[in-house]
């Protein structure tokens, strides 16, 4: 598995150099912000006796930086036309 990662990888800067567009893509989404802050107490007891509502609270979050990333390359991309 980490051969294969390595070798995609290796494509993708491969590209990088050659697409500058890609790039800025790349760095959009490196620039996506983690969670901000530590977690209050009263969400952690109850994420932490709730298997259905961490799950939940981890799909949400997903849905929500897939959104915000794919929302900053549309504005990126308006930038190019």
């Amino acid at each position: 598995m980490k051969a294969n990662l390595k070798t995609e990888l290796i494509k993708i800067l491969a590209i990088v150099e050659k697409e500058p567009e890609l790039t800025k893509i790349l760095e959009i989404i490196e620039n996506e912000p983690e969670l901000p802050g530590e977690m209050p107490d009263e969400v952690f007891k109850t994420i932490i006796k709730d298997k259905k509502g961490l799950a939940d609270f981890a799909r949400t979050t997903v849905r929500l930086t897939k959104k915000n990333i794919k929302d900053n390359i549309l504005k990126y991309t308006k930038t190019l036309q």
